[in-house]
């Protein structure tokens, strides 16, 4: 059996995320992580631990590097760190004495393909999307999640026609080679738990269904 608990990289859910992964007892936990990411985000929480300021690699593309920016002052606006409800799910499978896994594809290899893969209007899209996002009071953000929560598949859609590429790459190709791994571990372990960004919930479910019994947990906007 496997849970998918759908999370938003913005928001604190860490004791909703935790309750979750406890009340389902998972044999094995997988998240939507990447090695490097991982690593990342192990070494910011030190750095921030420790009182230092975080250190960001430079070599990024410049638009993933904006993307970055408005994740930080998102989060920071909404009372959390990008990417905590990551390391939640790794602390919790710790203290439950089971297995992490990182399903995701390597960011080295996503990224490029990304960038390789965007239409000119999507490039200018993006980029003023993300300069306006720099600015976006959180009140509007919260208002924006809150109209996702409702109609998550028009959001989707929407995006999907707006920026093709990005659906594709970032969300599309990336369910499937996640679902491949999540289904594998399905094998393995009898119940695995698998945290991943709401976005990718519904293209998980149907890739999985069928194939090993699925449930689906929403964290975003389940109060």
């Amino acid at each position: 059996m496997i849970l998918l608990v759908g999370v938003a990289h913005v928001i604190d859910l860490r004791e909703a995320l935790k309750k979750v992964l406890q009340d389902f007892a998972p044999t094995a936990v997988a998240v939507e992580l990447d090695p490097d990411r991982f690593q990342a985000l192990v070494d910011r929480e030190k750095d921030r631990a420790a009182g230092r300021p975080p250190v960001r690699k430079s070599g990024a593309p410049m638009l993933l590097r904006v993307w970055s920016s408005v994740q930080d002052r998102l989060a920071a606006d909404l009372g959390d760190v990008p990417g905590s409800e990551m390391l939640i799910a790794y602390s919790t499978a710790q203290e439950m004495s089971v297995p992490l896994f990182l399903v995701d594809d390597p960011i080295r290899q996503v990224a490029p393909r990304l960038m390789n893969s965007l239409s000119v209007k999507e490039r200018v899209g993006l980029m003023l999307s993300s300069v306006i996002a720099l600015v976006t009071p959180s009140q509007v953000v919260q208002k924006g999640l809150a109209q996702y929560t409702q109609d998550r598949e028009s959001y989707v859609q929407a995006m999907r026609e707006q920026f093709p590429s990005v659906a594709r790459v970032l969300i599309d190709e990336r369910n499937l080679h996640m679902a491949q791994r999540l289904e594998a571990l399905s094998v393995q372990f009898s119940k695995v738990a698998a945290v991943v960004g709401d976005a990718h919930i519904s293209g998980l479910e149907g890739l999985l269904k069928g194939r090993t019994e699925v449930s689906i947990r929403h964290l975003v906007g389940s109060g």
